[in-house]
């Protein structure tokens, strides 16, 4: 009968999926079944032979596609028949879901080239800006008027490429509080500390306060396998449909983040 063993190991040696990433991303998302009943947590023991079941196809390019989901369905965005960007494209999981919801098309920016799956590289609706800094992106930049922006961007602060980008009117920025303070306070590149994830991305939405008032936040879902927290703030030029009530924010903000610890434990 043999050894119980994780059941995202299990995942992959038994060819369900390729990669330990994609199996916690199914089985946080509720779309793993095993023995009839579904597994939330990716370090649950189960036996090699075990009746496993995969409750949806797998047809989304990354993991940014689960995540920009869950925002959308809890920050209720609309992006129906609209101009998009997707800033730090990579893969394209982005640029996926945005496209699936309505965007009329998706200009792709990455700094890096020969990142965005081929899948989304053939689709006519999307324009590619491989090898572009994002911080570089003027008014003028694109052909067309921007109405929908989404924006995961790592390695760099988040801030001056809101500023760069001051002229769209709504934006969806993944937060990654990690990217946001110095290396002294990471351990293992790991921001843990409660209060510095909160005042990380507090500093954000203060620091483009000229620039966008904040329409909501949420906890990104399913969380980052290396263990640091990630926020969507929904930024909008629009202060009648948003707010820059700091108590309100910081009221949101503390929420997600509790919300957020509770995920990343069922690991």
């Amino acid at each position: 009968m043999g050894m119980k063993e994780r059941v995202d190991i299990i995942l992959v040696k038994r060819g369900f999926v390729e990669s330990r990433e994609k199996a916690q991303e199914l089985i946080l998302s509720g779309k793993v079944k095993v023995d009839g009943k579904v597994v939330l947590r990716p370090s649950e023991k189960v036996l090699p032979n075990a009746d496993i079941e995969i409750l949806e196809n797998i047809n989304y390019v990354s993991r940014g596609y689960l995540k920009i989901k869950f925002a959308f369905q809890r920050l209720n965005i609309s992006v129906k028949d609209k101009v998009c960007a997707d800033i730090g494209c990579s893969t394209g999981g982005f640029t996926q879901f945005l496209l699936e919801s309505g965007a009329k098309k998706v200009f792709a920016v990455d700094i890096g080239v020969g990142v965005l799956h081929q899948k989304i590289r053939a689709d006519p609706r999307v324009l590619l800006y491989e090898g572009k800094d994002a911080k570089e992106i003027t008014e003028n930049f694109f052909p067309e008027k921007v109405d929908f922006a989404a924006c995961d961007v790592s390695f760099t602060s988040s801030i001056p490429i809101l500023r760069a980008i001051y002229f769209i009117p709504e934006v969806l920025l993944l937060c990654k509080p990690n990217f946001e303070v110095p290396r002294k306070y990471l351990k293992d590149g790991v921001l843990k500390d409660r209060n510095l994830i909160f005042l990380a991305v507090k500093k954000v939405i203060l620091q483009v306060s000229d620039l966008f008032s904040v329409k909501g936040i949420c906890p990104s879902f399913p969380p980052g396998t290396s263990g640091n927290m990630e926020i969507f703030i929904l930024f909008s030029r629009n202060q009648e449909n948003s707010f820059q009530d700091q108590e309100k924010i910081d009221k949101l903000l503390k929420n997600s983040i509790e919300e957020l610890s509770s995920m990343i434990e069922r690991f």
